[in-house]
């Protein structure tokens, strides 16, 4: 066998005994020896060495026998030796006198944990084998592509109902979904353990189901059981559809234990027969049988990989067989009470097995040993086990409790005390969970991490009648306090609504009058900013009016100044015009005496007028000069002038400008005076308006506030009110969908049992529509015989005819070939007289020739007498031959007309009987032809019944699927 990986010997360390061992090296020499030479030298010394083994000598011990190595440091339960000194495995060692003291046992158990030392100085052997990992990664094999294998719209309607439940028979977890299922009586019920729903119900009509198991795929389930000491059977359902895919076996007692090979091939089922019987699924052939055990058989598993099958029976035997060829693998001695259960682990390594001795085994597939022992597991016995995809372990057992085992056996967790045995226990498909059943059919979900009860599974469920009583009787008893908080619920509301509108006018009154406050206070704020402002403007206004007054006076002084400046500035222009006039003049004149004195001089020519002429020439430049002075004079004057002529209508303007700002600024201070007066009348009106205002809001707050605590309390009342209304309402919701899916579940079976009707009719339907076909194809070759044979009737006298024809010809034929055979035949007995002739001539002459050596005539004679018989006798075989084919032709003749006869004789039989013939097929085609009406009579029949089936599905399915609609879980809630 090739197994996925190689396993070997799991190396335990035990827990010491007592304290001075836990101190204290135990050894061969000092503690080991003395035990071996007490109770086993008389067999297993240097001299006897029975089993070849010698326990006289550290080194002998260590060698081992005949069956190999008897010690495993650092394993007892891995040590031959240890488990024979146990009793756990055979042949019991000491083989008389019973098993050795706890004491010694303990003794050797420590020496062989603690190394396997010779003496005190030694040092601890270590196993040269590894130490098997029992840890497992989830293996997915066998697991089916998306959402896993769960049961659609079964059956919920119990088979049977007690008035008490009774003992759990069998319990199985689907590999890969929220799926367990519970045998019961006749039935076996479908659970989800996470939301403990039933899922459907599996009709087991045959008895007790003692086994379930579930399929490596998760799709099918094998239900095993029946009746004590009369019938057994194992099924196999679609836990999708709920169908009975086949049965299996066909057992004079119940079934006890059964399981399915992970290729869904094969089925093993074992009982109170002792025989392990498989079974092909596909044909339901038993093709194998293994009667090696000699007790009940009570447990069967598969390996994963479908390599081995286990079995175990009740007294204690367990074997592991190889599965196609059923060939012993192992025998695995250790359990001496019943076997109670197997399970392999996922990766198929390791078999645990479950025994009422209390103890759990974990053996290695690989060598047959036993890797750990789990004593005790549950004192009393251990009922049942299960392993989850990651190597845990769950188990039950008589001491009431379901533990739940970590892949390396030690405990991970216990739960509560059952109030009776737990019978089965089971991981759900992530293991999660664990699920167990005792004797009283009390059925929980446990934790697996913790154990804490999770919830309860039912295995007597009551009737879809009795539920859908029950649902009714709540519903009934629910709607009148929902009503009743319905109808407190809508009055609070409308309480609440007209409270909250109160409060909005209220809280908008109030919210207008604190608005009006500040419109008022900002109003009358405004106000004496106003007034400030104005006040401001007024005294600015002053401010600029005694500043334009002083302005007006500078620039009236400043014009009185710059008029009188211009005016100096004009008569001193006046004054030097005057005298540039005057020296203008005098020069003119200076200039008229020079001008005469010089036209005298012309004239005169005297030279006193030379001397007058200069001088006067002289006064003249004098003058000239002088008059050009004062004219050079009056000009900077007269420019001097001007400006001060601008500075005069300059001061005039600003003063006139000063003036009119003046003016201006004694009406703005008016003015100004006339808005104070008018805003301190405004500020004194908006003060009473505030006033009245904040009297106003203020009552409007005080209603606000009221209305506000009003709201609050109709909202509180509200608040108390809407839960217990919603939860009433969501209980009233949950009741209703609770009916609604028992009436679905009544209206399925109703349903179920439709689709049936409608499938035995659609079956039926096409059976009589394969009928009709069948009719109609009779009457139409009935119709093709009639007139086949009309046709034979009318040809029938040609046929004859033809046929006595054909007659005549052989007939002649024969006779032709008769006489060509007796003359051939004449011929041969000529020719074969004259052959023997001649062959006694040839003898003869032979003969002579012979006694007449020295003739050579003689000698020729007889050799052309034998050439000649030699032609006589080819001639001869010739003519043998002829008559051979001429009696053969004779033959072929003779039967060609014993052959037209026949013919003839059946053709002129046939004629005579063609008409009865005939009057028989048209029997047979009336005949068909009322069986086709009759056929199709019933056909059309058949269709209107499947019609009517196929429309009551249709309504049924209609009305399923509201209801089913009605119970989908739904968020109630109590608003209107």
């Amino acid at each position: 066998m090739t197994k996925c990986s190689i396993f070997v010997f799991l190396a335990i360390a035990p827990a010491l005994a007592t304290t001075a061992f836990a101190q204290e090296k135990i050894t061969y020499q000092d503690h080991v020896l003395p035990i071996f030479r007490n109770s086993c030298f008389s067999c297993h010394n240097a001299d006897k060495k029975k089993a070849d083994l010698d326990l006289s000598s550290f080194a002998a011990a260590l060698a081992g026998g005949g069956s190999g190595k008897a010690l495993e440091p650092g394993s007892p339960e891995g040590s031959l030796l240890y488990r024979l000194v146990t009793h756990a495995e055979e042949p019991q060692m000491p083989p008389k006198g019973g098993k050795l003291p706890d004491k010694d046992l303990n003794t050797i158990k420590m020496w062989i944990a603690g190394g396997l030392l010779e003496n005190s100085g030694s040092v601890a052997m270590v196993s040269n084998k590894p130490k098997l990992d029992l840890s497992v990664s989830v293996n997915d094999s066998g697991k089916p592509d998306g959402p896993p294998p769960m049961p659609g719209d079964l059956l919920l309607e119990p088979v049977m109902h007690t008035p008490r439940a009774g003992a759990i028979t069998a319990l199985a977890a689907s590999p890969w979904a929220p799926l367990v299922a519970i045998g019961g009586q006749k039935q076996v019920l479908l659970y989800n353990p996470k939301t403990q729903d039933l899922l459907g119900v599996l009709p087991f009509p045959d008895g007790q189901p003692n086994v379930l198991r579930f399929a490596r795929s998760g799709k099918l389930l094998l239900a095993g059981g029946g009746e004590g000491a009369k019938s057994g059977k194992v099924a196999l359902y679609d836990i999708t559809t709920g169908q009975r895919v086949t049965e299996l076996g066909e057992e004079f007692d119940a079934v006890l234990a059964a399981d399915i090979t992970s290729d869904q091939s094969l089925v093993a089922l074992g009982g109170p027969s002792r025989v392990v019987k498989i079974f092909n699924v596909a044909t339901g052939a038993a093709v194998k049988q293994i009667k090696k055990h000699t007790d009940w058989i009570t447990a069967v598993a598969y390996s994963p990989d479908t390599v081995l099958l286990a079995t175990g029976d009740r007294a204690g035997n367990l074997h592991v067989w190889e599965t196609r060829s059923g060939n012993a693998f192992y025998t695995l001695a250790g359990h001496k009470q019943p076997i109670t259960d197997l399970c392999y682990r996922g990766d198929s390594n390791v078999l645990a097995s479950a025994s009422e001795d209390g103890a759990i085994r974990l053996w290695d597939m690989y060598t047959g040993t036993t890797i750990k022992e789990i004593k005790p597991a549950h004192p009393g016995g251990v009922l049942s086990l299960h392993f989850t995809h990651d190597g845990r372990l769950v188990s039950s057992g008589r001491d009431r409790r379901v533990r739940v085992w970590k892949p390396d056996g030690s405990p991970a967790s216990e739960s509560e005390p059952f109030k009776d045995i737990v019978l089965r226990a089971a991981f759900n498909e992530d293991g999660t969970l664990a699920i167990g059943g005792d004797w009283n059919g009390e059925i929980r979900v446990i934790s697996a991490a913790d154990a804490k009860p999770l919830g309860v599974l039912d295995i007597n469920p009551p009737k879809l009648a009795t539920r859908i009583a029950l649902a009714e009787k709540r519903l009934a008893e629910l709607r009148p306090a929902h009503e009743k908080l319905a109808a407190e619920l809508t009055a609070a509301r409308e309480a609440e609504t007209k409270a909250n509108a109160e409060l909005q006018q209220a809280t908008q009154a109030a919210a207008a009058g604190q608005k009006a406050v500040a419109d008022a206070t900002a109003a009358l704020a405004a106000a004496n900013g106003t007034q400030q402002s104005i006040a401001a403007q007024v005294q600015a206004s002053q401010d600029a009016l005694a500043a334009a007054k002083a302005e007006a006076e500078r620039l009236a002084q400043a014009r009185v100044q710059a008029i009188a400046t211009r005016d100096g500035a004009a008569a001193a222009h006046v004054a030097a015009a005057e005298v540039a006039a005057c020296a203008q003049a005098e020069s003119d004149a200076a200039i008229a005496v020079a001008s005469r004195i010089d036209v005298l001089q012309r004239f005169a020519q005297m030279p006193i007028l030379d001397g007058a002429l200069a001088l006067a020439q002289q006064h003249s430049e004098q003058t000239r000069q002088s008059a050009d002075e004062a004219e050079a004079a009056v000009e900077p004057l007269a420019q001097q002038l001007q400006p001060l002529v601008d500075a005069v209508a300059k001061a005039e303007a600003d003063l006139a400008r000063a003036q009119n700002a003046v003016a201006a600024a004694q009406q703005l201070v008016a003015q100004a005076q006339a808005s104070v007066d008018q805003g301190a009348a405004q500020i004194a009106a908006l003060t009473q308006t505030l006033t009245k205002t904040r009297a106003d809001a203020e009552a409007a707050t005080q209603h606000a506030t009221a209305k506000t605590a009003a709201a609050q309390a109709t909202g509180q009342a509200l608040a108390k009110l809407q839960p217990l209304a919603d939860e009433a309402a969501a209980t009233l919701a949950a009741a209703q969908a609770e009916l609604s899916k028992w009436q679905a579940a009544t209206v399925n079976v109703a349903l179920l049992a439709a689709k049936q009707e409608l499938a035995d009719r659609t079956a039926e339907h096409a059976a009589l529509a394969e009928a009709l076909k069948q009719a109609d194809a009779a009457l139409a070759k009935a119709t093709a015989d009639v007139a086949a044979t009309d046709k034979q009737i009318a040809d029938s006298p040609a046929h004859i005819a033809a046929v006595n024809e054909q007659l005549a010809k052989s007939r002649q034929a024969l006779a032709l070939a008769t006489k060509t055979s007796e003359l051939m035949t004449a011929t041969l007995t000529e020719r074969s007289g004259l052959a023997k002739r001649s062959a006694e001539l040839v003898a003869t002459l032979r003969e002579t020739a012979a006694k007449s050596p020295d003739n050579p005539a003689l000698a020729a004679a007889a050799a052309k007498a034998q050439e000649s018989l030699d032609l006589l006798s080819a001639d001869l075989a010739s003519a043998q031959a002829a008559g051979s084919a001429a009696a053969a032709t004779v033959q072929q003749a003779t039967a060609e007309v014993a052959a037209h006869e026949a013919a003839l004789a059946e053709a002129q039989s046939d004629a005579q009987s063609l008409p009865a013939a005939l009057a028989q097929q048209k029997q047979t085609a009336a005949t068909a032809s009322t069986a086709a009406v009759t056929a199709k009579a019933a056909t059309d029949a058949a269709a209107q019944t499947t019609a009517a089936a196929k429309a009551k599905v249709e309504t049924l399915s209609t009305e399923y699927a509201r209801l089913k609609q009605q119970s989908a879980p739904q968020v109630a809630t109590a608003n209107p």
